[in-house]
């Protein structure tokens, strides 16, 4: 019986250590400053600052900002996009997928974020085997910018 019950204790920890090894299917987060690369115009990169995790554009015009993401797998993935809390003027972000197969992209409709104050905008977006997604956020005024991105990858 003390046989038995050692290769069972034994057989339940390599199950254990087996279980522990699969990768979950959790939320993932950056913030804007880890995430960003500057869009348009070439070159703004030296203008963007961070703050408090923050991506904040500091030029003295409009620059858009893309932020990529890793994906998983396949399958609807929702993506929610926080700004930063400072500044003043609206902006629209929204999430585009791209296979690099044919030049073939898919995007989701923009949302606009308040002029001022700190909002959330939250996006559910189909992600194609094999493609890549990011964030796309146009127009960020002068002082505003993107502070996290959240997404279950």
């Amino acid at each position: 019986m003390k046989y038995k019950a050692k290769m069972w204790f034994l057989a339940m920890g390599v199950a254990l250590v087996t279980l522990a090894a699969i990768p979950c299917a959790e939320a993932r987060s950056t913030t804007g400053w880890n995430a960003f690369r500057v869009w348009i115009p070439q070159g703004a990169e030296q203008c963007v600052k961070e703050s408090f995790g923050s991506a904040i554009n500091t030029c003295s015009y409009n620059i858009a900002l893309t932020f990529e993401l890793v994906v998983d797998t396949p399958g609807l993935k929702h993506i929610t996009v926080l700004d930063a809390p400072d500044g003043y003027g609206a902006f629209t972000c929204g999430v585009v997928g791209f296979s690099g197969i044919n030049n073939d992209i898919h995007a989701s409709y923009g949302k606009t974020f308040n002029p001022v104050g700190q909002e959330k905008l939250d996006f559910s977006f189909y992600v194609n085997p094999g493609d890549g997604v990011s964030v796309y956020c146009l127009n960020v005024p002068p002082s505003r910018g993107v502070a996290n991105i959240n997404w279950n990858p």
